[in-house]
């Protein structure tokens, strides 16, 4: 394709073009309307008369039609979108499909992709992509439920419906590899805390570990009697935890591959768990409601949080070690004293059963994932919703930061994990 000027940013004249096009074509509607309506009326003028409105008619339709010819070629669900410069004498019907670094990339629907550096763009595109994703990967052939983000950041795991493991690169979106193995579908994954292992599991009770580098597995964990839906690592790497279906949580030896012990107390299927910084502590949401505290080295419950009135479908620690969070089919986010137990907040307003919840690298947001196909962004201190992300187009299933808080991933129900410029989400 050429381009028509030699300066970017003579190209672009952002999202007011397309809304300023719209309007025109709406306009053109009416006036086509009203000389219909003029014809009837004054079908007494005669043939002559009648020839002359209708010429006018067809004038204005074929101006019209060359106007809605470009409108109407976008389709929202692809996402296309006229981009114009500003004298209006070029524009190019494309979908945004990333920013890598400082250029944005832009698709043809001819299949050329246009490489744009984002310093050029005009104030009102720059607007435009600080609402979108910077990278959508695809590849997975059902609903994500689970990602997580290798220590250093570089390297995404998800897991899905599909019985696959996907690996991919953080900053080029390609996938670098699948693992298969399960014969279900894959709830959880983790990394260990040095990357070199990948801990999944699913539908088929099991939990398999997995060379991060070579994608081999190294080991298989049976033991729970129903679905496994979480796994997580203990900061030293030492012990995995697991909870599933049968009502338990397991902890196990990451190097043997033997379980240590098995904890019970919860009085349905146990779907999320999560080690306190410090290793300390276990916490477990359950279809029962509840959140259990545990502790790591004997397996003794310490206590149990109730105040959800729904299933509590994820838990995590703060950073810091201070709060939990938990969300809830009871539309809710509440937040935990990790000592002392107390409910410290209850986040309200969300429209849908709330599904998954992670706290940014610095203490400061907390991202809670919901069936109403968005990501919220609180303030961990004050409670305060800062951000409505309107996702995915279906159900929002796991949430991840990166290690350096930057990126945030989003997996969902439409078979897609979004990453996102955090900066942009908290300062737009």
């Amino acid at each position: 394709m050429k381009l028509l000027a030699s300066d970017p940013s003579q190209w672009f004249g952002g999202l007011e073009d397309l809304r300023t096009a719209c309007d025109d074509c709406e306009s053109a509607f009416i006036t086509m309307a009203i000389i219909a309506a003029v014809v009837i009326l004054f079908a007494a003028l005669g043939v002559g008369g009648l020839i002359g409105l209708l010429l006018g008619a067809f004038k204005s339709a074929d101006k019209t039609s060359v106007e809605r010819a470009t409108v109407a070629n976008i389709r929202e669900d692809e996402a296309f979108r006229i981009w114009r410069n500003s004298t209006d004498n070029f524009s190019v019907n494309a979908k945004f499909v990333g920013i890598h670094g400082t250029t944005v990339s832009l698709l043809q629907k001819d299949g050329v992709l246009l490489e744009l550096p984002v310093a050029k763009l005009s104030q009102a595109d720059v607007t435009y992509l600080a609402t979108q994703p910077i990278r959508t990967l695809t590849g997975h052939e059902g609903p994500v439920h689970s990602i997580a983000f290798s220590p250093d950041g570089k390297t995404i795991a998800s897991g899905g419906k599909d019985e696959t493991i996907a690996i991919w690169d953080s900053q080029t979106g390609d996938e670098i590899k699948t693992l298969t193995g399960h014969a279900g579908t894959v709830y959880s994954v983790a990394f260990s805390p040095d990357g070199k292992t990948i801990a999944s599991a699913g539908d088929d009770k099991i939990i398999k570990l997995w060379d991060s580098q070579t994608g081999e597995e190294n080991k298989t964990l049976n033991g729970h009697e129903g679905t496994v839906y979480s796994v997580a690592f203990s900061s030293d790497g030492k012990t995995i935890a697991s909870a599933g279906d049968d009502k338990t949580v397991r902890l196990w030896d990451s190097q043997a591959g033997e379980e240590n012990k098995t904890l019970t107390g919860h009085k349905g299927a146990v779907y999320s768990v999560a080690f306190s910084p410090d290793n300390k502590t276990i916490a477990s949401g359950s279809r029962d409601g509840t959140v259990k505290l545990w502790d790591s080295q004997s397996g003794a419950e310490i206590r149990t949080l109730t105040g959800h009135a729904g299933i509590v479908r994820s838990v995590t620690f703060r950073p810091d070690g201070k709060t939990i969070a938990s969300v809830s089919f009871d539309k809710t986010v509440r937040l935990w004293d990790s000592q002392t137990g107390e409910e410290n907040k209850t986040l309200t307003g969300l429209e849908g059963t709330v599904y998954s919840v992670a706290f940014s690298p610095d203490n400061k947001t907390i991202a809670s994932g919901s069936f109403d196909k968005t990501v919220r962004l609180w303030d961990s201190q004050t409670g305060e919703e800062n951000k409505t992300l309107t996702a995915h187009q279906r159900d929002v299933h796991s949430i991840a930061f990166s290690p350096d808080g930057k990126t945030i991933a989003i997996a969902g129900n439409d078979k897609t994990i979004k990453l996102w410029d955090v900066s942009a989400l908290t300062t737009s």
